[in-house]
């Protein structure tokens, strides 16, 4: 039989602080292209309820990033220098996103903040307000997600409240503050005032709260019904008419068909031949019609006009966000397109075309179809799409199957002749809507997956981390609420046992020593190097602060297997002249890369789905051995040997020790998928 592979600690180990891993939620929708995004210097305080974390070593952690971002500290502000997911702030420090880039910055409570590209935020050192932690954007676009709890900033014109799970975009508008709710609710309060935003529907205000304007999402009115008098009217062609702009904002610019330059362009309609380009910045927006087809857009990107068939336009670079509650929703990419499925329900998604005619598409929730030429794909909430030279590849979507299951926070340590394994993490009560597991290496999601009530991973050999996140049904990913350790062991668990002590020598010299068994206590054999000549030595020996005397003839004494238990043992000659030796150390330690366990049957693929195995093997002393959930008696020689049947993928053994856990053994039935 093949020698057993290494195997590792079993010990639970403190992960590291998890960073939300979340895709770009794009910051505004095409249905709230009203809202002009435009941020600077707005003071954000934000008095979470109870201020939970405000004794927290860190305010807030980028979580996510993409493209070039640069962070700043409180003692050297505006000494710029690159950051990258991780990176945690406090009083005084500042994190700004470049040219195409994006980030998301995630707060001890579970908040977030997504910055648009070319944005500057500052935790600010002083905030306002008792308790209070102030954030001031300095420049560009913030979308605000309150997490599970109610999340409470100061702006310039007075306190805003986020019930839990809002998302709202905050921006400056010509006359006052513009708040935009997205999802959710929030309301305003400031001198004596208070003005509810409901969801789609935004205000722009004024100090003192004066309501300057009031705007949300744009509704198209319904067309009448025909009478029943009345022949409906013939379809008009479309096609001929020309596309009309409107533009708003003082930063748009055009590069005519053509033309090798962009041009400002002022605001107001403007006719515009297919082939033009529009660049927008955050302070822009657009919408862009064609008789009765029209397209809006707001916020950083690039768009060129098409004018063929139902499209008047198609981003070339920037994000969107396509929603859709009742009917389906679609929006142009390069390429294909994207359809959100609201005829499904509520179904929200996230695209981001980078300049290289990459396209990103996160399900946030619901199910969003991404078609590509005759390639087609959809995806649910929670799952990522990469469009690229007429591909589409998918991020978090999970296996259809698990090998072995654990529920959420659990650990394992798994014997598997060939990885990768299947796990099924369940997530019990702690998700009531969606949950997604993330596969962790560090701080960073390798791998992740979507699923109500359970989600399946692949792990490969080694130790990985995970952790679990709530999704709700808006699309917002929640805080860890649960963590463990899935440890992978590339061993078939087929080598033979130890059937012999190990026997180690000591010297008396003043060094340390590591004494490593597997299932037999060691023999220990202690002496003393070029010990002076005497008639006789007395060996003392001190265990756990007790010690013992031996006296021999020669400077040499030897412990027989088992004498010296687990622990540290101290070793020190003294000769009957009255010279000691230098005491020297030793620490017997269990091996855990030792076997637990020699199967002899089954073999991998070696039996039928659902078929009656015979399982045999030897276990070592004091190990437990059960198989679907019952315990396989042990003869006197610690043999197994029983008939059990055959799970639909194969047979788990479980081998168990009160100081040692508990080690998993897989058995696939033949044919199974991998």
């Amino acid at each position: 039989m093949n020698q057993l592979g290494q195997q590792q600690s079993a010990s639970s180990q403190r992960a590291t602080p998890a960073s939300a891993r979340r895709e770009r939620s794009a910051s505004v929708s095409r249905r709230w292209h009203h809202a002009v995004p435009l941020l600077v210097t707005v003071a954000l305080c934000w008095l979470l309820a109870g201020c939970n974390a405000c004794s927290s070593e860190w305010l807030a952690e980028l979580s996510a990033a993409q493209g070039d971002l640069q962070r700043d500290e409180a003692e050297s502000v505006g000494q710029w220098e690159a950051t990258q997911t991780g990176a945690r702030f406090d009083f005084g420090d500042g994190v700004r996103t470049l040219a195409g880039a994006t980030g998301t910055v995630t707060f001890d409570d579970g908040a977030l903040m997504k910055l648009d590209p070319q944005t500057t935020i500052r935790f600010s050192r002083f905030a306002p307000g008792k308790d209070g932690r102030g954030i001031e954007v300095e420049a560009g676009n913030a979308v605000l997600e309150a997490g599970s709890n109610e999340l409470r900033m100061h702006t310039s014109v007075g306190l805003a409240v986020l019930q839990p799970g809002t998302s709202a975009q905050i921006s400056r508008g010509e006359k006052g503050l513009r708040f935009f709710v997205s999802v959710g609710l929030a309301r305003l309060e400031g001198d004596g005032k208070t003005v509810e935003v409901n969801a789609d529907h935004g205000v722009e205000v004024g100090i003192g709260m004066a309501i300057l304007d009031e705007f949300g999402a744009e509704t198209d009115e319904p067309e009448a019904a025909p009478t029943a008098t009345a022949s409906a009217p013939p379809p008009v062609d479309e096609s001929n008419l020309p596309i009309v702009a409107t533009l708003d904002g003082s930063a748009v610019k055009i590069r005519r068909p053509g033309s090798k330059r962009f041009e400002s362009i002022a605001s107001g309609e403007h006719t515009l031949d297919p082939g033009t380009q529009l660049k927008l910045t955050s302070k822009d927006s657009a919408v862009v019609r064609r008789g009765s087809t029209k397209a809006s857009m707001a916020g950083p990107g690039t768009y060129v006009v098409v004018g063929e068939g139902p499209r008047v336009v198609e981003p070339v670079a920037g994000g969107m966000t396509v929603s859709a509650d009742g009917q389906d929703v679609a929006a142009e990419i390069p390429g294909g397109k994207v359809t959100a499925l609201g005829s499904e329900g509520l179904s929200i998604g996230d695209v981001n075309i980078a300049g290289n005619r990459t396209v990103t598409v996160r399900a946030r929730a619901g199910r969003v179809r991404v078609d590509v030429g005759d390639k087609s794909s959809t995806l649910s909430a929670g799952e990522t799409a990469q469009v690229s030279k007429g591909t589409i590849s998918i991020q978090g979507r999970g296996v259809a199957f698990a090998d072995i299951v654990t529920g959420a926070g659990g650990s394992l340590l798994i014997h598997d002749p060939n990885p990768p394994t299947a796990v099924g993490i369940t997530f019990g009560d702690k998700c009531d809507h969606l949950g997604v597991v993330e596969q962790l290496s560090g701080s960073r999601t390798v791998a992740s997956a979507v699923g109500k009530g359970s989600a399946n991973l692949h792990f490969d050999a080694g130790q990985r981390t995970y952790a679990l996140r709530c999704l709700s049904a808006k699309g917002q990913l929640g805080p860890i609420v649960a963590k463990g350790k899935i440890t992978v062991y590339r061993d078939a668990g087929t080598s033979a046992l130890p059937s012999k002590a190990p026997n180690t020598n000591v010297n008396t010299d003043g060094r340390s020593y590591t004494v490593l068994y597997q299932n037999l206590l060691p023999a220990i054999s202690v002496r003393w190097p070029n010990a002076p000549p005497a008639p006789s030595y007395t060996l003392t020996v001190t265990s756990g602060g007790a010690s013992s005397n031996y006296t021999v003839k020669t400077a040499s004494f030897s412990f027989a297997p088992g004498k010296l238990r687990e622990g540290r043992h101290t070793f020190q000659f003294r000769s009957s002249q009255g010279r000691s030796s230098r005491p020297s150390h030793a620490t017997i330690r269990f091996d855990n890369a030792a076997p637990k366990a020699s199967i002899m049957s089954p073999s991998e693929g070696g039996f039928s789905p659902g078929a009656s195995v015979r399982v045999a093997g030897i276990a070592l002393p004091g190990w437990e051995v059960r198989a679907k959930g019952a315990s396989l008696p042990l003869d006197s020689e610690q043999r197994f040997s029983a008939s059990v049947g055959a799970g639909p993928r194969g047979l788990v053994l479980q081998f168990s020790h009160p100081a040692r856990g508990t080690h998993h053994y897989l058995r696939r039935a033949a044919g199974v998928p991998r």
